[in-house]
């Protein structure tokens, strides 16, 4: 987890930096440009992937021992990635022109989204092969992929926003995906396995289409629907509010991603694969999963803390003064971000075991349910509704989660979790009432807040690691 740990710091720095320049270079507008065609990549990513990326993470971490398996199937999805992704970018390009128009505006953008079939087909290479290793457990190879992908990443996108400036957006996302498919692909193909044989890799690859298709079939739907809905929520923000509120909206997403992303991490490369390992070596799950969520919520605790307490400071750092006008909807998300941490490690449970019926549930109940609530609210409150609306709607999720995790795998949370997420929230949503309604003292007490949920953290964290 510390190795995680440490690469997420590092890749979080690197983030800033870059949004940093690219909101000073680009502006709002340009942020929230960058949102739209960053979000439609992963979408037609994901639909042409056909959830094949989570699944080569089962299989791989299944078949971890068997060498000669897993030379003939790294073989195998290599060249039906790099089919899918053709197929996506075709699709692409022969749509661009309706895309264009309903997510641009206009017709004639319609060369930025057949660009964008560049940027889908580097993804879903890079997503196999990062999934492979992971599924490997080569911590070592992650690590610096993740590393090395950032700063690559962040140093072409900004260079080509410099010299380019709003018209290099697509370029920009493009040269992220270029660095992390590159690396990607020279260190899976650095781990050493048997050579191939031609036959049983194509008998491989059938058998792995056939085995996982329900699976990759519910996750790549999960993917989709939730990203169309965030699509949908995008083009509300604009209809209702502008462009400029979009980039707004983009700000605060982008924070609470930059900050949760360094206690998701330790998820989605350390946790999950564990859990798919105890679904299928039978083991109980109820003490690993209570564990993992004690240590993700004494890691995000103090972090979605300072980003309260700190909003005013933080954004004209990470972006610019123009961006002031989001801070309270920054403050929302960051509590929202709390409350996704927790449903994520409930959520991981029947993804692990591939419950496909409630990977269904859960997707669009949680996302029909954050679409309606944003459509309402949004009317009355404006951008601040659409932060009550995640709020609301992560609490409804964590819900209906206990109810599952309890039903399905007879698990139940422990009463330090009970009492250490509901203290955690509350401190959260307290802090940032007092700064949305303006008290006087609203600074000094989110400082001491902070404070004190950083010293209990520290405490409960070295409670933790010597247990």
């Amino acid at each position: 987890m510390a190795i995680f740990g440490s690469e997420s710091v590092v890749k979080l720095i690197v983030g800033i930096l870059r949004a940093k320049v690219i909101a000073v270079l680009l502006g709002p507008l340009g942020v929230g440009l960058s949102g739209i065609l960053s979000n439609l990549s992963v979408q037609a990513s994901t639909l042409s992937i056909m959830g094949m990326d989570a699944s080569t993470l089962r299989k791989v971490a299944e078949k971890k021992e068997d060498k000669e398996y897993l030379a003939n199937l790294r073989v195998a999805l290599i060249l039906m990635t790099l089919l899918l992704g053709f197929i996506g970018g075709l699709i692409l390009f022969i749509f661009s022109k309706p895309i264009s128009e309903a997510l641009l505006g206009a017709s004639d953008n319609d060369h930025i989204i057949s660009l964008i079939g560049i940027a889908v087909l580097l993804n879903i290479l890079f997503r196999v092969q990062s999934n492979f290793l992971n599924g490997l457990r080569l911590i070592k190879q992650q690590v610096l992929v993740g590393l090395l992908g950032s700063i690559l990443g962040a140093v072409a996108s900004i260079i080509i926003a410099y010299l380019m400036g709003i018209d290099g957006v697509v370029y920009y996302i493009i040269s992220y995906e270029a660095s992390i498919a590159l690396l990607s692909s020279y260190f899976l193909y650095r781990v050493r396995l048997p050579k191939i044989n031609v036959k049983l890799a194509f008998k491989i690859g059938v058998e792995f289409v056939k085995s996982t298709f329900s699976f990759g079939l519910a996750n790549m739907s999960a993917v989709l629907f939730t990203g169309f809905i965030f699509l949908w929520l995008r083009s509300v923000i604009t209809t209702n509010l502008g462009g400029e509120e979009l980039g707004y909206f983009q700000v605060g997403w982008v924070i609470s991603s930059l900050y949760i992303g360094l206690v998701l991490v330790t998820l989605t490369k350390d946790y999950y694969p564990k859990l798919i390992k105890f679904f299928a070596d039978g083991n109980p799950v109820n003490q690993i999963v209570n564990d993992q969520l004690f240590f993700v919520m004494l890691l995000a605790a103090p972090m979605l803390m300072f980003i309260i307490t700190f909003t005013n400071e933080i954004i004209p750092i990470l972006y610019s003064n123009e961006f002031l006008a989001s801070v309270n909807f920054v403050k929302l998300m960051a509590v929202a971000a709390f409350l996704k941490v927790v449903a994520e490690v409930l959520a991981m449970t029947w993804m692990a075991k591939s419950e496909i019926r409630v990977i269904y549930f859960d997707t669009a109940v949680f996302n029909i349910v954050l679409l309606v609530q944003s459509i309402v609210f949004i009317n009355y409150c404006g951008l601040i509704g659409i932060g009550i609306a995640f709020l609301s709607s992560y609490i409804i999720k964590i819900i209906y989660a206990l109810f599952l995790v309890n039903r399905y795998f007879t698990l139940k949370l422990d009463l330090r979790n009970f009492f250490f997420s509901g203290a955690i929230f509350s401190i959260l949503l307290f802090s940032t009432y007092i700064s949305i309604a303006d008290w006087s003292s609203a600074f000094l007490m989110n400082l001491f807040l902070f404070g004190l949920v950083c010293v209990a953290s520290v405490i409960h964290l070295f409670k933790f690691r010597k247990g």
